[in-house]
């Protein structure tokens, strides 16, 4: 600096100059997502370069996205418009959150976005904390990632014996789909069912944001009497997963794709309808009549005294437990000729009877093909003994009513392994029908 005089060295100097530039503020990043269960994670934050003497607060709007305030969100003054409060100090890139905070719900629905945008203030800058002389990050969108699962179960009766009927003992077979509907990774998936005697494999397993897979979980139950009597068998199963990025477990009731109810149990958005297998019934049955001659004199023939033993076999050949089922017979008084309930299968009754009051009478009955099973009538001639194998049905004899080589044959045991002696008689006329043993 020079003086009037033309002199260099004399004159005078400034100093002590200050400089105050306003800090520079933008967002750290244009894009953020996170899972819905991350509340307050990876939202959009406030990147701040400069020497704060004071503390300022930078001013914040939510301008769009489809998000709803205070369904989805809050902010810090519960409406679009909030401040971001930052103490004085010096900072060179130091981060600030918003204070905004996810809801975290229930409801299955698509993923929703929040956009944020700093506003201007007079005591900072909209400028690049990166960059000299760039374009700040002024906007920053927050995607909400949805977390979500779901089942659907189908089940199939398998007809063990091909009666085309359910029968207590067979088994249901049940298949599942698992979907991870959601926008975020799940680990830990796993399946059960809601009755306990419903038996599932398979599992656990991991599915990508968007997979499903239909093979890893099959189920299995066994009918009982009570299920086919009640005619439909219904049930429901569950799935849970965690959710990688937060380890949240979340879950869903199953639905039956085939059930048009509809019906929205965990009111999630979703239909949970239980699993309903409709079990078909056939009512039916048969009555088997058969006698035993028991001769209590012992002299081989059948006389006024000697006693019948009847038997009758009851047996429902149903899929379904009948009720009330009663026998009734002219010839017979029975003590007990009523049961309260028969479950398919056999059951016996048996009741005897002396002849001395009936001379002459028959008795018979019929087999399940509509077949006389036994005829007694007083004998014209000694009777005969024929040995018949255990499995073989009625069949006639020659003319005289005996088989040949075996007239007035003295009783005997029964020969061999899987064969009876019967009693029978024969009136001796000629092509007349033996009587069936």
């Amino acid at each position: 600096m020079s003086t009037a005089s033309g002199s260099t060295g004399d004159g005078n100097f400034l100093d002590q100059i200050q400089l105050t530039i306003s800090p520079l503020v933008e967002f750290l990043q244009q894009t953020t997502s996170h899972a819905e269960s991350g509340t307050t994670s990876n939202l959009p934050r406030i990147r701040l370069s400069g020497n704060l003497r004071a503390p300022i607060s930078v001013m914040v709007s939510v301008v769009g996205g489809t998000a709803v305030l205070n369904d989805d969100f809050t902010t810090p003054s519960g409406t679009p418009e909030f401040t971001v409060n930052i103490p004085a100090g010096t900072y060179s890139g130091q981060l600030f959150n918003l204070g905004v905070t996810v809801i975290e719900d229930a409801e299955q629905e698509e993923d929703e976005t929040i956009e944020f945008e700093i506003l201007p203030g007079a005591n900072y800058r909209l400028s690049s904390t990166r960059t000299c002389g760039a374009d700040p990050f002024q906007r920053s969108t927050h995607t909400i990632l949805e977390e979500s699962v779901e089942i659907t179960k189908t089940g199939t009766h398998i007809d063990a014996n091909g009666n085309g009927l359910p029968d207590a003992g067979e088994t249901l077979s049940y298949d599942f789909v698992v979907s991870n509907t959601g926008s975020v990774d799940l680990s830990q998936i796993s399946v059960a069912d809601l009755s306990p005697q419903v038996m599932v494999t398979g599992g656990p397993i991991s599915l990508a944001a968007g997979a499903s897979n239909d093979t890893a979980f099959k189920g299995t139950y066994t009918l009982t009497q009570a299920d086919v009597d009640a005619g439909r068998f219904e049930n429901q199963a569950s799935v849970s997963g965690r959710v990688r990025a937060t380890g949240l477990m979340i879950s869903d009731l199953s639905d039956d794709p085939d059930n048009p109810a509809d019906v929205d149990t965990e009111d999630d958005g979703e239909p949970d309808d239980p699993t309903i297998l409709e079990l078909p019934s056939s009512p039916a049955y048969t009555l088997e009549k058969s006698s035993t001659v028991i001769d209590v004199n012992g002299n081989g023939r059948p006389d006024a005294g000697d006693k019948i033993d009847y038997t009758f076999t009851v047996e429902n050949t149903g899929n379904v437990t009948l009720s009330n089922i009663t026998v009734s017979d002219a010839q017979v008084t029975f003590s007990n000729d009523t049961l309260a309930t028969l479950a398919p299968g056999p059951i016996r009754y048996k009741h005897s009877r002396h002849l001395h009051d009936h001379p002459g009478r028959h008795e018979s009955g019929q087999d399940r093909k509509q077949r006389h099973v036994h005829r007694l009538s007083p004998c014209r001639r000694p009777p005969y003994r024929r040995l018949l194998p255990a499995w073989r049905g009625a069949r006639q004899s020659d003319s005289d009513g005996a088989p040949a080589g075996r007239r007035n044959r003295p009783p005997q045991r029964g020969r061999a392994s899987g064969h009876r002696w019967r009693w029978c008689c024969g009136e001796g006329r000629k092509n007349s029908l033996s009587f069936y043993c």
